[in-house]
This record gives structure tokens, sequence and C-alpha cells, in this order.
């Protein structure tokens, strides 16, 4: 499956993040960018679509009401 490459700035728009905070995840190994000929960064989309499901599952759990102790 051929995955489409999205340029930083369209994908740190999708993530709600910084173009930097892009390339530190990558140094750090959290994602994987892809870097052109010319020397251009791109980002695969399923990298987008994970990052998205792991934002999506933290906020589903940040909501999810703390359990209450037994008298």
């Amino acid at each position: 499956m051929e995955d489409n490459l999205f340029r930083l700035d369209v994908a740190a728009d999708k993530l709600s993040v910084g173009i930097r905070t892009l390339k530190r995840w990558d140094k750090l190994g959290k994602i994987a960018l892809i870097e052109l000929p010319g020397g251009h960064l791109r980002i695969a989309e399923s990298e987008i679509v994970r990052l998205m499901g792991l934002r999506s599952r933290r906020n589903q759990n940040a909501e999810a009401p703390a359990p209450t102790p037994e008298a």
C-alpha cells in the first residue's frame, strides 16, 4: 500500500503541534520523517493517523472519571 506524504506544516496543523515538535519527535525516534532527495522533509499519512490515534486514546483516558475509593 502506497502512503501519501505530507509537508511538515500540513502535518503539524493536523496534529495541533509545531514543526519543531515534529522534528524533535523524529530525533527522539517517536516518529519517522522522510527526507526527499532535495533535502525536504515529509511525513507519511500513516504516521499522522497513528499519532492522531494515540492522542485520541490519551484524551479518552483523561476524560474517564477517576475511580472513587470504597468506604
